[in-house]
């Protein structure tokens, strides 16, 4: 990835010339290799393009296609987001997006026979609300195996973090979550309006925190010829194609006992935003179906358990679990053809793995357990 393409991003702020400007987007281009003339390559060649400048959020996006013929101002930025993310830079940043890893948790031993964990999305907001699911979260895991924690995005309102020295990571985590265990994250479309590297450096500042990449896998036990567990978390705000080859290698290769996609999005849910809102449905669910047991989202203000059998009689299997409910805000459940329970609650998940079980419970922010499911 040619990083001197990145920093172009910059160049408003900077008060860059037009020459210059264009020197340097011509010198980032030749780096860029073929990606590149892919994604241009119908608009004609480079020479006599238009150079033009708009922002979003102070950041100024630089294009350079043949576009005023198509006179499509969405489409313009439909090409430079394009750009962007083909030379792996966050559109809100800048910065270099990291590629999927794997993940192995050093915290359990090899001969586990049942992992318990947490989980909850759209959290961060420093209200009563997070601080008592926090509480209850803490005391329940005082009386009940709790070996590490999910979080499914929207991890800090209302526009994510700044940077590292966020006074955000102490007053909406550190102070709030005080179990000393890891925390797994997942990002949410209220982080990307933030700055998500940031989210992924503070992994480096704080042992709790793991967010090594926008997408990566967990696998538990570690260094295990049986995987008990494995889940896989991915970034559903701007999914692209190269983001699914890599899920679908990783499904088809995994060799665990249970499967589990982390999410921000649903793939179904019966909450405010309804089914597919990140609009990947289409991509995702060939991977999935007959792959993964159980899907775990936020992004709607609830907790919802739905099945996929909104599409019928399918053949197509897995269990989709909404827990928006880290205390943000609340939604009331609509009607759905997939939810088999649903409760306008704050609370959080236990899930615990087993070889024959897999329980999934979800605990109101009173303590009390509202739903118990088993497969």
């Amino acid at each position: 990835m040619p990083s001197d393409f990145c920093k172009i991003l910059y160049v408003v702020d900077q008060k860059t010339s037009e020459n210059e400007i264009r020197s340097y987007i011509h010198d980032a281009m030749a780096k860029a290799g073929p990606r590149l003339n892919t994604i241009l390559g119908y608009l004609g060649t480079l020479d006599d393009t238009t150079f033009f400048l708009f922002k979003q959020r102070s950041i100024s996006f630089i294009i350079e296609p043949k576009v005023w013929s198509l006179g499509m101002n969405f489409k313009n930025l439909a090409l430079g987001l394009a750009l962007i993310v083909s030379f792996g830079c966050s559109p809100n940043q800048g910065t270099p997006l990291n590629p999927p890893v794997e993940v192995e948790v050093p915290t359990l031993p090899l001969d586990s026979t049942e992992i318990s964990f947490f989980s909850f999305g759209d959290w961060g907001t420093g209200t009563p609300q997070q601080i008592a699911v926090a509480s209850a979260l803490k005391d329940y895991c005082q009386s009940h195996s709790c070996d590490f924690g999910l979080l499914l995005g929207d991890n800090f309102y209302e526009s994510g973090v700044d940077s590292v020295n966020d006074a955000q990571w102490k007053d909406k985590f550190e102070l709030v979550y005080t179990l000393d265990l890891p925390f797994y994250v997942a990002l949410g479309n209220h982080d990307h309006q933030g700055n998500i590297q940031a989210q992924m450096d503070y992994s480096n500042l704080q042992n709790r925190w793991k967010l090594p990449a926008e997408q990566y896998r967990i696998s538990i036990p570690e260094s295990s010829q049986k995987i008990l567990l494995e889940i896989f978390v991915i970034d559903s705000t701007g999914l692209n194609q190269g983001q699914i080859n890599i899920l679908k290698t990783w499904i088809e290769n995994s060799t665990a006992r249970w499967k589990i996609l982390a999410m921000h999005h649903p793939i179904y849910s019966n909450g405010n935003h309804g089914d597919d809102s990140a609009q990947t449905n289409d991509k995702l669910l060939p991977i999935i179906c007959h792959s993964i047991d159980l899907v775990l989202s936020g992004h709607d203000h609830l907790f919802s358990h739905l099945t996929d059998g909104v599409q019928g009689d399918d053949g197509c299997t897995f269990d989709q679990f909404v827990v928006g409910t880290g205390g943000r805000t609340l939604h009331q459940g609509q009607n759905h053809l997939g939810a088999l329970f649903s409760q306008s609650a704050f609370g959080f998940l236990h899930i615990s793995a087993g070889p024959t079980q897999l329980r999934v419970a979800f605990i109101g922010s009173d303590g009390v357990v509202a739903y118990v499911s088993e497969f």
